[in-house]
């Protein structure tokens, strides 16, 4: 996802923030990684994209636990 947009927490994802996929707008909550089933439909390219490259059961996107440390940014892999 090198373009995913980054939208506003839903009931669904209990206030947290969600992620859109750029390519087949599948939409995920950002920190559990679940994929958020009540999300905007996409258009009519979306809808085609999506049909043709996703799979009928999305799986959940792995999470990593992030840290600072004197300025530099850590992940936990």
């Amino acid at each position: 996802m090198t373009k995913a947009k980054v939208s506003e927490g839903t009931e669904e994802t209990n206030g947290e923030p969600r992620l859109s996929c750029d390519f087949c707008a599948t939409t995920f909550n950002i920190r559990t990684g679940e994929v958020v089933t009540s999300a905007n439909k996409p258009g009519i390219m979306g809808s085609v994209v999506k049909g043709l490259f996703s799979k009928s059961e999305k799986e959940p996107l792995p999470v990593y636990a992030l840290g600072e440390k004197n300025g530099q940014i850590l992940i936990s892999l």
